[in-house]
């Protein structure tokens, strides 16, 4: 429960206007295999780079072009800052988040003036593990940088079909596209495994096509955490009470597995659930909105990012987060 086996590769957003639902473009027609040189012509027009600004610091990442003035990232990359800015070329923009579906940490930005080509659509039933793909995306800031692997695997869980794959990847890659040989967007790229060599994974456009303005509420309008008290060193730690909304059974996203962690919080301090066939036994303490959780494999700290009756987001840094409902 302390630390997630995979983290995505980074490292409140103000209530929208009402948002209407993307319409699902249909699938474009399989085509011949393109050079890398003409893929990349081709592909990398739709994909874009994405600030995300706080302050001094703030978060780098990618995304792609979905529409007139519409791009997908992940919601990590979204709400690393208070200021967002899509970056295409020497052209910035300043960018909003439209629709939030935080389980599958995937967002859609509005972003007025935007005028860059969508990328044309896949589906990740077409994939067959051991074909050849590329990521587009900006690591560590490097504009519209290409790598190319395999299909490593199509994996099952109970959200739908992620995707595994050996095309190189680092921080700043989150939320860029990955593309079959004949230019078409199948994938989000989204995490790799920490403690893995070259596993990265992608979740699937499908995900993208099925979002909807009932996605929104979801991950904004969700009352404030209370506060514990003050955070200071000198306090001792505190479980979260009887009364509090934490206390009870969570079921979170667990990337690699669909819904496979299960968070269980006493309000003696107890904590309990099972992370991927794994029983935890362990304590947590909260201060303010920070939350450690500890057992047997380690500790982790959480921010409480958003806590409600029935959804609860924790951030532990780096782009690092859980989203959890009843």
């Amino acid at each position: 429960a302390a630390a997630a086996a995979a983290a995505p590769v980074e490292g409140p957003t103000a209530a929208a206007p009402a948002a209407a639902a993307l319409p699902p473009p249909a699938a474009a027609a399989p085509g011949p295999a393109l050079s890398p040189e003409a893929l990349f012509a081709r592909a990398s027009a739709s994909v874009v780079r994405i600030n995300a600004q706080s302050g001094q610091g703030g978060v780098s990442g990618s995304g792609v072009v979905l529409g007139p003035g519409t791009v997908v990232t992940n919601c990590h990359v979204a709400r690393g800052g208070a200021r967002l800015r899509v970056l295409q070329g020497a052209q910035g923009f300043d960018a909003s988040v439209e629709l939030a579906d935080e389980t599958h940490d995937l967002c859609r930005l509005s972003v007025p003036g935007l005028d860059a080509p969508a990328a044309p659509i896949g589906r990740v039933a077409s994939l067959r593990v051991g074909q050849k793909v590329y990521a587009i995306g900006s690591p560590r800031g490097l504009d519209l940088t290409l790598s190319d692997g395999l299909v490593s695997s199509l994996r099952e869980t109970p959200e739908g079909t992620l995707i595994q794959t050996s095309a190189p990847i680092s921080p700043g890659s989150s939320g860029g596209g990955l593309f079959t040989e004949d230019g078409l967007l199948v994938g989000i790229v989204t995490f790799q495994v920490r403690d893995g060599q070259n596993l990265n994974f992608a979740v699937p456009v499908d995900w993208v096509l099925r979002m909807s303005p009932t996605d929104r509420s979801r991950g904004s309008a969700l009352p404030p955490m209370r506060s514990a008290g003050p955070s200071t060193e000198s306090q001792p730690p505190r479980t979260a009470g009887t009364d509090s909304p934490l206390v009870g059974r969570w079921e979170c996203f667990g990337p690699l597995t669909g819904r496979g962690i299960t968070l269980v919080f006493g309000a003696d301090g107890r904590l309990g659930g099972q992370m991927e066939g794994r029983a935890i036994n362990g304590r947590y303490q909260l201060r303010d909105s920070q939350l450690l959780l500890a057992d047997g494999s380690g500790t982790e700290r959480y921010a409480v990012e958003s806590l409600g009756a029935t959804r609860l987001v924790l951030n532990a840094g780096q782009g690092r987060r859980l989203a959890c409902s009843r």
